[in-house]
């Protein structure tokens, strides 16, 4: 069926009504996966430089935004995965037929309700769903190219004028860089660079079916996205799992992705841990040590997206050419320099618990000699009892910061713990689907 503004929107009225007449979360969620695809189809078409619709489809965004205020999907994780991406999508959609078009793009207050609501869902959404927070990381940044400022619209209208650029139906390459080139002004508007510069690879991916594709349109991509880490290795893993899932790509490009995981999950930065140890060591203030080893490994929620998309694909079970990625992750985890800092971290933990069961028992101490005074200079007393009192305020002050320093490290040892069960399930998965296949 043809694609139509009518037919969209519609569809995204369907996914409103399915929390405001009834409560439906399953037709929500399949609603909102058709709607993806759709995006993608109207995505690809934009980038082949054929629209498919004349119409903007601000009015899709609409009605989507009227959905992720309502209390009652909060914690609907599950649909959160599939309505962030179409979310997304649709925003995207509506700022880049603005641009291309040259129409004046839409109300403020349309754009400040989607930062709202991207900002909203963060608030609730679990750490570990990376994928969702990614995508709406995404939304908020594209929906500040909806409202760009005055002076930023008619330098990019003079900038496409001078590309040679046509208005409708012209190339999407020449508007994204033309959009591209103007991101100095853009970031005073707030569009950070990171989506400036993985917005046109994901829109780009759209178009690849086969091997030639991925070489010319991923490859010379490929190392400044692996360099920068963080959301540029984000977006790689979700390019990678959009084409495993399209039944429109070539099995080759499936198996390339596949791979393309592994190739990922063995870029680790070594030092952030070591980093936090040795700053607990010379007892640097946690909060710097933190931000310092979240800057240093570029990679860490990178992989955790990793693992999680791969236990999706092996649940869905329609990817066999999965089997030796698999291998060469436990491969990877086996060798990874997270084994040694794992023992690093549990020894400094085994080491924090003793020095927390000491300054627990002088804290103790301290206290029953001042409640034996009565908390009253005594005669004579008064030197000795001031002293027990500063040297009560010090231990309860180190303490204190030991138990942010165990807690800190609980955090990366479950990281890394929760790394290695995922793994393991993964291979139980393919495991049993093995058997299964073999009978």
């Amino acid at each position: 069926m043809a694609i139509t503004l009518q037919t969209i929107t519609e569809r995204a009225q369907g996914i409103h009504r399915s929390f405001t007449e009834r409560f439906d979360i399953e037709h929500a969620k399949q609603e909102a996966e058709q709607l993806y695809q759709e995006g993608l189809q109207l995505v690809h078409a934009e980038v082949n430089g054929k629209p498919l619709l004349k119409e903007i489809v601000s009015s899709v965004v609409f009605e989507l935004n009227e959905v992720i205020p309502l209390g009652s999907i909060q914690h609907q994780v599950p649909l959160h995965q599939t309505f962030s991406k179409v979310y997304r999508v649709f925003i995207e959609l509506t700022w880049y037929q603005c641009w291309r078009q040259r129409q004046q793009p839409v109300y403020s207050d349309y754009r400040d309700k989607i930062i709202a609501n991207s900002n909203l869902v963060m608030t609730v959404l679990p750490e570990d769903q990376i994928g969702v927070r990614f995508e709406y990381s995404c939304a908020e940044q594209a929906a500040k190219c909806l409202t760009p400022s005055e002076k930023i619209w008619k330098k990019y209208l003079d900038h496409l004028l001078n590309l040679g650029e046509a208005a409708e139906g012209g190339s999407t390459f020449g508007i994204v860089k033309a959009f591209k080139a103007l991101d100095t002004e853009a970031g005073k508007d707030w569009i950070q660079k990171w989506y400036l510069d993985i917005h046109p690879l994901r829109w780009i991916s759209t178009r690849i079916r086969n091997m030639q594709d991925f070489n010319a349109m991923i490859v010379p991509e490929l190392q400044k996205f692996k360099d920068k880490g963080g959301n540029y290795t984000l977006c790689l893993a979700t390019i990678f799992m959009d084409l495993i899932k399209n039944p429109t790509v070539e099995d080759q490009v499936k198996i390339r992705a596949a791979m393309g995981f592994v190739d990922i999950f063995l870029l680790e930065d070594q030092d952030w841990i070591s980093q936090i140890l040795n700053g607990m060591l010379k007892k640097i203030p946690l909060n710097p040590i933190q931000k310092a080893a979240k800057r240093e490994d570029r990679y860490l929620l990178t992989r955790t997206l990793i693992l999680q998309s791969i236990e999706e694909l092996v649940k869905e079970g329609n990817y066999p050419y999965l089997e030796e990625s698999i291998k060469a992750l436990v491969t990877v985890q086996r060798k990874s320099i997270h084994a040694d800092e794992r023992r690093a971290i549990q020894l400094k933990l085994q080491e924090l618990s003793r020095e927390k069961a000491k300054f627990q028992q002088d804290i103790e101490e301290k206290e029953e000699y001042l409640e034996s005074t009565g908390g009253e200079n005594r005669a004579g007393e008064e030197e000795e009892i001031q002293q027990v009192k500063e040297a009560l305020q010090e231990a309860v002050k180190e303490q204190e910061s030991i138990e942010q320093d165990f807690r800190t490290l609980e955090s990366i040892e479950k990281t890394y713990r929760e790394e290695q069960e995922r793994l393991a399930r993964i291979e139980s998965l393919l495991s049993k689907q093995q058997r299964i296949t073999s009978i």
